[in-house]
């Protein structure tokens, strides 16, 4: 059984007591107040057992799911309590943050609605299956388990870290905006045709291989293809396969086409709009805003219609580059003159 270091133990009761005034389960709290006091006036070593953690922490609800009480959690939380042999079924642990405890161990099939949303669950064991789950902007990064993912049987894994999982190759309808594929156990394979909406937005793509539809007479599958999809603040550094994006061909954005993105080893082709004011020709949006690639030498390169900007660690200046210099950016450039400006 961990022992607790007293003088954190001291500072975090003394959290406790001002949290006391506004707390909504005082009667708990008190209770947890004076046990850690008698703990820390009558024992050399303060500790804690799962029973006196799992009667402060959890409070009952009438549906028969457990809540946590914030508070508790939190002085948990900041001692880096061992949980060892507490139990988490039925309690309600949508939006909480486990890392800075040990040995959590929690069954998914037997969390409520299995809602695993906003959750931090580095270090912590999960057992059961992901399907039927709710793991939007669910952290799996250091997990403990071997957990695997088909995302066509969960609620939601919008902005999902996958870091960890096995995740299968199924996106048919799917959103998949801001997830993050970085450190799958898996290589995955996803066709943009399929996700929801042929929307990719705010992903982290790294070491996903971007295919197209299977070729029976060939074997193989074909190289993907963007057609109708709209794509803004994506990464495609570290994805696979032959990925050449068609500007003319993608669903235009309020904002341009391809904003925000990081486009290393992307061939970009077609044409980038600038949206040119018709009075006094003042350019007010462009295709790639704000996108970039990293060089051969590991540098961030920002992506103009007319030119590329580098900044020059030698002389601390940036630098511009012709388009020449980036060969897998092969567009041309034109203006859409209008009279007003969005």
């Amino acid at each position: 059984m961990k022992k607790y270091n007293k003088e954190q133990v001291i500072k975090e009761l003394q959290t406790l007591l001002i949290c006391y005034k506004d707390s909504k389960n005082k009667d708990n709290l008190l209770s947890l107040i004076r046990l850690i006091t008698n703990k820390l006036e009558n024992y050399d070593d303060v500790f804690f057992t799962s029973y006196e953690i799992e009667k402060y922490l959890f409070i009952n609800n009438k549906d028969k799911t457990k809540s946590i009480d914030n508070n508790v959690f939190n002085f948990f939380k900041n001692i880096e309590t061992d949980m060892k042999d507490v139990s988490f079924d039925n309690v309600i642990i949508k939006g909480y943050n486990f890392s800075k405890f040990i040995n959590v161990k929690i069954n998914i099939d037997k969390i409520p609605n299995k809602d695993l949303s906003k959750t931090t669950l580095k270090n912590v064991w999960l057992i059961g299956s992901l399907d039927n789950c709710n793991i939007s902007y669910a952290n799996f990064k250091d997990y403990k388990g071997n957990l695997v993912l088909n995302p066509t049987k969960v609620i939601s894994m919008e902005g999902s870290i996958l870091e960890g999982l096995t995740v299968e190759s199924n996106f048919k309808d799917v959103d998949i905006s801001n997830v993050n594929f970085e450190n799958t156990l898996n290589t995955v394979m996803l066709n943009p045709q399929e996700v929801k909406n042929k929307k990719i937005h705010g992903v982290d793509l790294s070491g996903v291989m971007l295919i197209g539809p299977y070729n029976e007479t060939l074997q193989k599958y074909e190289d993907p293809n963007f057609d109708g999809c709209y794509i803004y603040n994506t990464s495609f550094k570290d994805a696979k396969g032959n990925i050449v994006i068609n500007l003319d061909t993608l669903k235009d954005f309020m904002i341009g086409k391809l904003y925000g993105c990081d486009l290393t080893n992307v061939k970009v082709i077609g044409t980038v709009k600038r949206m040119k004011d018709e009075k006094d020709g003042a350019i007010y949006g462009d295709d790639l805003a704000n996108s970039y690639y990293i060089d051969e030498n590991g540098y961030k390169v920002a992506i103009y219609p007319d030119r590329l900007v580098r900044w020059n660690k030698k002389t601390c200046f940036y630098e511009t580059l012709s388009k020449e210099q980036a060969p897998l950016l092969d567009f041309d450039v034109t203006y859409n003159e209008k009279k007003n400006r969005i």
